[in-house]
């Protein structure tokens, strides 16, 4: 089995990553417009087509774009967003179409979920100027009881209490700052 991680965009202008496994397509924040994002996926093996979900670690607009909430929304990706994130959000117009279509998605602190088959999160919350900023988690089933696991820390300002603990033992850590 083949897990690959790819950082589509870190930077002030725009955050995204693809988390890729054999059964999944998804991406980690969405700071790009669903253009960018496409060329960015372009080369990588994703789509469009092939993501199976979207996970937002916070709502900054260098890790949102809320104009692609409504490509999400059109093809009808599941979004997962902290319920923090939702009040800061059900404003616009484009959520409220994704929200509509029943493709959102609430984690709450510390909470596993599945975001798509064989792909749990555990959302790590990190100490940011957007509360709440979340880092990840992520495990991934493999084939004969094999796992893989992925650290997912964005705009970590500094190093909080246990949560080294959380990522110690992951195959991959990735940090994004800008």
């Amino acid at each position: 089995m083949s897990v690959r991680f790819c950082v589509l965009g870190s930077g002030s202008r725009g955050n995204a990553a693809l988390l890729m496994t054999p059964g999944a397509h998804v991406l980690i924040d969405i700071g790009f417009n669903p253009n960018e994002i496409a060329e960015r996926l372009d080369g990588t093996g994703a789509s469009w087509d092939t993501l199976k979900a979207v996970v937002l670690t916070h709502t900054h607009g260098d890790h949102l774009r809320k104009r692609t909430l409504a490509e999400i929304a059109h093809r009808g990706i599941t979004f997962f967003c902290h319920e923090a994130h939702l009040s800061q959000l059900k404003g616009g117009r484009y959520f409220k179409r994704l929200a509509q279509n029943g493709g959102v998605k609430t984690y709450g602190y510390e909470s596993r979920f599945e975001a798509a088959a064989g792909v749990t999160f555990r959302p790590l919350p990190l100490p940011h100027d957007c509360p709440p900023t979340f880092g990840f988690r992520v495990e991934i089933s493999g084939d004969g009881g094999r796992s893989y696991r992925l650290g997912y820390l964005a705009d970590l300002g500094y190093e909080c209490t246990g949560l080294v603990e959380h990522v110690r033992d992951v195959d991959l850590l990735a940090l994004e700052f800008n």
